[in-house]
């Protein structure tokens, strides 16, 4: 199975939502912020789960983890800056999603964590459309947007290889989470959009 292929199809099922609506970019950027927040708790509990793992993998996901940690620490405090002054509402759905990855990170193994990231890593948004959006919005309110528009590129390559590297049976977990996640991402993202 071509994961990246899958989540691109459910990716294609998504209702389109207006980001150049002022209310609408908001939404979204306070969903992402919260998504960053979870983001940096999820991969800390996943190296705190994988500290004294002896299988080789594991041990390859936990410096993973850590490396990742020190490329994504703090990006939450830049979408803050970026929103200052804005209202910045909870939304749910990052609550369901980043509960369902602790779920997994601590009942069936950390490294399913991966499929998580494969969907938040291995789209991002085209820079064409990040220039739109500045165009309208101001770089400002967009600049954490940008610096993950280019850096993904780079981080959806690094865990989609570490995926590939991954044991049969957990490579199923992580796909199976890849799928859960690209869904409720969706629904989130449809919630946001009106």
């Amino acid at each position: 199975m071509d994961i990246l292929s899958e989540i691109a199809t459910v990716r294609a099922g998504y209702r389109p939502i207006d980001l150049t609506r002022p209310h609408v970019i908001r939404r979204n950027l306070a969903f992402a912020m919260q998504m960053m927040v979870a983001s940096e708790g999820l991969l800390r509990a996943g190296i705190a789960r994988l500290r004294d793992a002896a299988e080789p993998f594991a041990l390859e996901v936990h410096a993973y983890f850590f490396t990742h940690l020190g490329e994504e620490a703090g990006h939450y405090e830049w979408m803050a800056e970026d929103m200052a002054g804005e209202d910045v509402a909870f939304h749910w759905g990052a609550a369901e999603l980043a509960g369902m990855q602790y779920y997994l990170v601590e009942h069936v193994h950390p490294a399913v964590l991966l499929g998580y990231m494969l969907v938040l890593e291995c789209f991002p948004m085209p820079l064409e459309v990040v220039d739109e959006l500045e165009a309208i919005h101001g770089a400002k309110l967009i600049r954490t947007l940008r610096y993950h528009a280019v850096h993904d590129q780079d981080h959806g390559r690094d865990v989609l290889a570490m995926v590939e590297r991954a044991p049969d049976e957990l490579k199923n977990w992580i796909y199976q989470n890849a799928i859960q996640t690209a869904h409720r991402l969706g629904r989130a993202q449809e919630q946001m959009g009106e």
